[in-house]
């Protein structure tokens, strides 16, 4: 059987990798956000 800590560990991982992927993605709707801006500057 799977021990408690063992648990812990693993979804403190999944919180982290969690995270990190909302990080990448708010990111990218940024750029997003910019690309679309810099586009109608330009127009």
């Amino acid at each position: 059987m799977v021990e408690d800590w063992e648990l812990k560990s693993v979804e403190r991982r999944i919180d982290s990798l969690e995270k990190s992927i909302e990080r990448v993605r708010e990111g990218a709707r940024e750029e997003r956000a910019k690309a679309r801006a810099e586009k109608w500057r330009r127009q």
